[in-house]
């Protein structure tokens, strides 16, 4: 996939501070909460970056936890 990429491709990241609401267990893990659930991702790339995020959550079973750790609406 990374080939396919046009060479003026520049690499973006969440800030690491973020954690995931999503209950993960990983035995194999040294820190489960680290990563983030995809919807949740998805929901703080398009805050980070001002776009519209009604209705990403609806459906997110641990939506309200993920808005208490970050106090987002």
């Amino acid at each position: 996939m990374a080939k396919s990429l046009p060479s003026s491709y520049i690499a973006r990241s969440l800030p690491v501070h973020f954690r995931t609401a999503y209950p993960r267990r990983q035995p194999d893990c040294p820190d489960p909460e680290r990563g983030l659930a995809s919807v949740e991702a998805l929901f703080l790339a398009y805050s980070i970056l001002g776009r519209d995020t009604d209705g990403l959550l609806d459906h997110y079973h641990w939506k309200e936890r993920f808005q208490q750790n970050y106090h987002l609406s």
